[in-house]
């Protein structure tokens, strides 16, 4: 799993601040995920991701990003990060923008958005009434396609709670 992650608050900046190069891409691997249950799988992400996205390990990694930038070693560095996904059976490179509010422009300039166009990813996790809006990455199950894929939507909205959180749009973009 890669995580596309804003540093700023880890940096002590304002979420307002401009940064010219403002990620920090994480990487985490679970492992045994085909046997694992949606509940347990979660879990397992939600722990192994308060270790690596802690302020204090998003800090560092921003630190020894922008350096790798500064030295010109920065796709050497994302090629190591990649040789992981070689090894994989499914790649989730995630962008969660679920927090992420649209502007509101005021009474006089149309008031808050109602939509947002956007080319972040790449796999995109958007707020949406009642629940969350997911857009898969085409790469999120690796060469499946049509009925396989299909399946495994279908397998993925089944294990998801009752009453909980609702999976509104699970659409597999690319």
């Amino acid at each position: 799993m890669f995580l596309l992650l804003d540093p700023r608050k880890a940096l002590g900046l304002l979420e307002t601040t401009c940064m010219g190069c403002g990620l920090c891409f994480v990487a985490m691997q679970v492992k045994g995920v085909l046997q694992m249950e949606l509940a347990d799988l979660a879990n397992e992400i939600h722990e192994t991701a308060k270790a690596k996205t802690s302020p204090e390990v998003l800090r560092k990694t921003w630190l020894l990003n922008a350096g790798l930038n500064e030295k010109g070693m920065d796709f050497e560095a994302m090629n190591e990060m990649m040789k992981m996904r070689m090894k994989s059976d499914i790649i989730l490179q995630l962008n969660n923008q679920s927090k992420r509010q649209v502007p509101d422009f005021g009474e006089g300039s149309g008031g808050r958005a109602e939509a947002v166009l956007t080319n972040a990813g790449p796999t995109l996790i958007l707020p949406a009434q009642g629940g969350l809006e997911i857009l898969f990455c085409s790469s999120f199950l690796g060469s499946s396609t049509g009925k396989k894929a299909a399946k495994a939507m279908h397998a993925l909205r089944a294990q998801l709670p009752m009453g909980g959180p609702t999976l509104l749009g699970a659409t597999r973009i690319g």
